[in-house]
């Protein structure tokens, strides 16, 4: 991550507990932002808790799971009401799954989608009233995957390329920006 002051910003992250979101969500605060980390595992959001206490740095670590519009909108709220704001949104949360199209069962399909998409969506539009005022981003996890075909994630690929879509229509907004890692 370059070098940027992110002193008095707020960050909500999803997948906040472990992996990438982790790390990210660590050189944020690095870097004076206040983190919200989002994420269905509670045993990780709880260590989450003593590693950022530790550190000193301000961190709320909230349940969420991201397949549920509900409580994405409850999440985000929480962040606001103890934040008044939010700067940027990593939606981070997802999940991939391999196996040949043909053999894959419609559910499977579904499960991707709503974690990877929808949990995108959702999170999205709770948070881009404050985006917006803020002048915010938006950070949407994507895999390389989807612009480099693997032949055994063909479910996967399917939805790295609508979670791209919905980042695109974010994008005219101008308050988000769509960044993809690789």
């Amino acid at each position: 991550m370059a070098k940027k002051d992110f002193k008095n910003k707020v960050a909500v992250i999803t997948g906040g507990a472990s992996g990438i979101g982790l790390a990210t969500a660590l050189e944020f605060a690095e870097h004076g932002a206040k983190i919200a980390l989002l994420d269905m595992d509670r045993q990780a959001l709880e260590s989450c808790r003593s590693l950022f206490a530790e550190s000193g740095y301000d961190c709320m670590e909230l349940f969420c799971d991201v397949t549920l519009e509900d409580t994405c909108q409850n999440a985000i709220n929480q962040v606001l009401a103890h934040h008044g704001q939010i700067d940027i949104l990593f939606n981070n949360a997802g999940i991939t799954q391999r196996g040949a199209f043909e053999n894959t069962r419609t559910e499977v399909f579904k499960k991707v989608m709503d974690v990877n998409f929808y949990g995108s969506l959702y999170c999205t539009k709770a948070a881009l009233e404050s985006l917006i005022k803020q002048k915010g981003q938006i950070i949407v996890n994507e895999s390389v995957a989807g612009v480099a075909p693997l032949a055994p994630m063909k479910v996967f690929i399917v939805d790295v390329q609508s979670v791209k879509s919905n980042g695109e229509l974010v994008s005219p907004v101008e308050a988000p920006a769509v960044v993809a890692s690789p």
